[in-house]
């Protein structure tokens, strides 16, 4: 009975080592994949408290998807089917996009995201930020998954760039594998001294 748990604890850990470096090695150019259950399960950044009134200055451009500025590629294929944008199925989809934007450790940022479902009576959005070092190594992802519906609400986010993080990746995604989450509004919210890049 003994060996069997200590069998099973060697490998989950093992298993849990392997997915780390995994996610190392995916770095920030996509969005961490799903796993089996259909969520992404990244290593997720600790979230100390914010003070959310203090976060008003605009980060990111062109927060309403009106042009593509310096959203990634995909912004191309997720316009044109309505207002704002239409992600999914799957944070793998080609329609997903992502904007970065600079960071350092202990910046307090604010996501304000509008969005609905697209054809169905519910999916899942999900909130995103990987943050990366320096030398563009993935550190760990701030986010959290939400239920849309078809009349479109507001939904807000709070997260705090972790130690070693020079640069953050917002991305524009639906949460699991069979999720299509339209977006009308991803606004990323800081304090003054950060807008300016001090």
């Amino acid at each position: 009975m003994w060996s069997r748990n200590r069998f099973r604890i060697a490998a989950t850990a093992i298993a849990l080592s392997a997915s780390s470096l995994f996610l190392v090695a995916c770095g920030d150019k996509s969005p961490p994949p799903a796993s089996s259950t259909g969520s992404s399960q990244p290593a997720v950044a600790p979230q100390p408290e914010i003070n959310a009134a203090l976060l008003t200055a605009q980060i990111n451009s062109a927060p309403l998807f009106e042009s593509q500025q310096t959203w990634g590629a995909g912004y191309l294929k997720a316009r044109g089917n309505g207002p704002g944008v239409v992600v999914g199925p799957g944070g793998d989809n080609p329609n997903v996009f992502a904007q970065q934007f600079p960071a350092k450790p202990g910046d307090q940022f604010k996501v304000v995201a509008r969005a609905s479902s697209v054809d169905k009576p519910a999916a899942k959005g999900r909130f995103q930020i990987n943050w990366i070092t320096r030398e563009s190594s993935f550190i760990s992802a701030s986010m959290k998954a939400f239920d849309v519906g078809p009349e479109e609400k507001t939904f807000e986010f709070l997260a705090v760039a972790p130690p070693g993080a020079a640069a953050g990746t917002l991305y524009v995604v639906p949460d699991g594998t069979d999720n299509v989450v339209r977006y009308t509004e991803m606004r990323l919210l800081g304090k003054e001294a950060v807008a300016k890049g001090n």
